[in-house]
């Protein structure tokens, strides 16, 4: 298995131009964003307040935030395009050079699969990781420039406050991005095809970021209005709701009338785990039976 996880991430990381536009473009474009706007600060003091607008104040929400790209609606919803597009690519790429043909034999699918997705997902959060870097960087030296504070002071405490939140947000993240691994997967593997790949993962990644809105038109239009209470089993709201409960210890408020579902930080967690499970068991199952030579 290490074998296979060194040559999938060689074979990845070697994709220059593929990680470079899908990946990496996270942290080196807020890092051009900042480098262009931190110069134009030393000339003139707007540039530099115009670029600390965009940050909250805190260096741990600011931190944190970049999570949200992957996580937090609206942002997702655009944000999850580049990572998905990359993961549909590197899946259904396999099956248009052939690649397969040449591995299957030699390695088990289940194997092939799996190190496939721990190298991607490692990556994308790695370029997650340096992009709060970049950004609680850049926010710092743009507040040094107009004099503002940008806190809260580093002690003991704090960080390890800071610590806890930012790896259960991680873990929130990864939990994302294996389900989102999971369809990608599943996509390229039935499809063959990149573009087939990319449409079904976008698709997905909509329908589960509007999944609350879906859910109230068809509680209308059906009226039946309790259906919205299936909102409580989609990836959206685990997310939602765990970040709740681990920012503020209670559930996330659904100002909806028919809402009634209050789940605890457990079940959100379980049924993020389900879907990143069963997802990944889905995978590995239809591509267990493929026939990859025809």
């Amino acid at each position: 298995m290490i074998n296979l996880l060194r040559a999938e991430w060689k074979k990845v990381v070697g994709n220059y131009q593929l990680a470079g536009f899908l990946v990496w473009i996270y942290p080196v474009g807020i890092l051009g964003f900042y480098g262009v706007m931190l110069v134009g600060g030393i000339f003139s003091k707007g540039w530099a307040e115009g670029m600390v607008a965009t940050g909250s104040g805190r260096w741990t929400d600011d931190a944190l935030g970049v999570w949200g790209l992957i996580m937090s609606f609206p942002f997702n919803i655009l944000g999850r395009m580049l990572p998905l597009a990359f993961m549909s690519t590197m899946f259904a790429s396999e099956y248009e050079w052939g690649m397969w043909k040449n591995l299957i034999p030699r390695n088990r699918r289940a194997a092939l699969i799996l190190a496939k997705i721990t190298v991607l997902i490692t990556l994308i959060v790695l370029a997650l990781v340096a992009t709060s870097l970049v950004t609680v960087a850049g926010q710092w030296l743009g507040r040094r420039l107009v004099g503002g504070e940008y806190g809260p002071g580093v002690t003991g405490s704090v960080a390890i406050s800071f610590i806890a939140r930012y790896l259960q947000t991680a873990v929130l993240g990864i939990l994302v991005l294996i389900i989102l691994a999971g369809i990608a997967a599943l996509a390229a593997i039935l499809t063959r095809s990149v573009l087939g790949g990319l449409l079904v993962g976008f698709g997905f990644s909509v329908l589960d970021s509007l999944s609350m809105y879906i859910l109230l038109l068809a509680g209308k239009i059906f009226s039946v209005p309790g259906i919205i209470n299936l909102y409580r089993f989609t990836p959206a709201y685990s997310v939602d709701n765990s970040q709740s409960w681990f920012n503020t210890g209670t559930p996330i408020p659904i100002p909806l009338e028919n809402f009634s579902a209050a789940p605890d930080l457990a079940f959100s967690l379980m049924v993020l785990l389900i879907w990143a499970a069963g997802l990944t068991a889905l995978v590995l199952a239809v591509f267990q039976r493929q026939d990859i030579t025809s």
